[in-house]
């Protein structure tokens, strides 16, 4: 994935604490969905016969790109809270 870019608060923009809040309600949204993912992680009874590990893999995939946009939009309204965006 392509690197966030940080925004550059200014008068005529959302507000560094808009800002902030935006960036912050992603990350919530993908820790609901990571944790949700969790939940729903392949369990070896529930395949007998095939596909178990190819089933775990493709959920690890899933959260690991997930596990990503949160960190990075958390790491995104750090940043604009610190002020980095100058």
């Amino acid at each position: 994935m392509r690197p966030l870019v940080a925004p550059f608060v200014n008068l005529n923009g959302d507000s560094r604490a808009d800002l902030i809040e935006q960036n912050m309600e992603v990350s919530k949204a993908a820790r609901a969905l990571l944790e949700s993912l969790m939940r729903a992680s392949p369990h070896g009874r529930n395949y007998p016969t095939l596909g178990f590990h190819q089933a775990r893999e493709a959920n690890f995939e899933r959260s690991r790109v997930v596990s990503q946009i949160e960190q990075d939009y958390l790491q995104m309204a750090l940043t604009i809270h610190k002020g980095e965006d100058k």
